[in-house]
């Protein structure tokens, strides 16, 4: 673990780095160069998707779909789980776009307030569809944000990584806001002389850097549940020893066609862009997430809230 004085000096170096990348429009990716990003192609397909579902008359069925928000419970097993963690509860909320469709925040509240208490609370990344500008306190997702944390009963506080969508303002924001928000960094819990522990990258499909596989280093040294927004560091997480890997980022395709996404916007990995997974010993589960972006429909997968129990599988 880095000290304390190391971290905030490598904080702010990935700041300085973030930021630049930000304003440059660059995409960087393990295994690829960067280049710039080239949204006006893409959004103008979005446009034309859009217009031919108002004529075809699915749009209003596919914004019912998309405010359809369920909330599915897993039992993740795990051979290696310590004891003292056993039906360890973590709420897994991935991809809110909370400004892409504002209706959707009061049904989300209310969802989480049936929840009932978790022992954690995750967040992996894409808070809003745009990102915020500056580090402005009063900014509507920031209270929007308030009041999504005052619906969750967590025993602690929540944690948090950003994704493609966030800008590194968030950061400072949201640890104001009580989140713990890992970047490139690893957070442990113990109990009864044992350690459960969570690692956060930033986000490795527009914002890759080294820091995101420094920082994966000795997961192997404790069971440590791995957050990444995007899925596509499976086989550099497995190998450093991750047991648990959740992420977000695709919405289950937000659209699918005989149960197969249109689009997943993965460039590896792209077989695990939804649901459970196991890659080696390493398992899995990619959130198909809250929200919507580009347009707010979705059809064949319905928007959901996460509940993980931790069980401890004997030999």
């Amino acid at each position: 673990m880095l000290s304390p004085r190391d971290e905030i000096s490598q904080y702010r170096a990935w700041l300085a780095e973030r930021l630049k990348m930000e304003r440059e429009g660059t995409k960087r990716q393990p295994l690829h160069t960067a280049e710039v990003k080239h949204w006006d192609a893409f959004l103008f397909l979005v446009r034309i998707f859009r217009f031919l579902l108002i004529i075809l008359g699915l749009y209003k069925k596919g914004q019912k779909n998309a405010l359809a928000l369920e909330t599915v419970h897993h039992q993740q097993k795990f051979k290696n789980l310590p004891a003292a963690f056993e039906k360890t509860r973590i709420l897994h909320l991935s991809d809110l776009h909370i400004d892409g469709m504002p209706e959707l925040l009061k049904i989300l509240k209310k969802q989480l307030r049936e929840i009932g208490p978790v022992d954690f609370c995750v967040f992996t990344g894409d808070y809003g569809v745009s990102p915020l500008k500056s580090e402005d306190p009063n900014h509507p997702m920031v209270s929007d944000m308030k009041e999504i944390l005052e619906c969750i009963d967590s025993t602690h506080p929540p944690i948090g990584i950003l994704g493609n969508h966030d800008s590194a303002h968030t950061v400072s924001l949201f640890n104001e806001l009580g989140i713990k928000m890992l970047v490139n960094q690893k957070l442990q819990f113990e109990k009864d002389g044992e350690v459960l522990q969570f690692v956060g990258t930033d986000d490795v499909h527009y914002f890759y850097g080294p820091q995101s596989l420094k920082c994966l280093e000795h997961c192997q040294e404790h069971f440590t549940v791995g957050l990444i927004h995007s899925p596509e560091l499976f086989d550099f997480a497995a190998e450093a020893g991750v047991d648990f890997y959740l992420a977000g980022h695709t919405h289950g395709g937000q659209i699918r066609f005989f149960n197969r996404p249109l689009i997943t916007h993965l460039d590896r990995g792209k077989q695990y862009s939804a649901g459970n997974w196991k890659y080696r010993q390493m398992k899995g589960h990619t959130s198909v997430g809250v929200g919507t972006s580009g347009i707010p429909v979705r059809y064949g997968v319905n928007p959901q809230i996460l509940v993980h129990q931790l069980i401890r599988e004997e030999s």
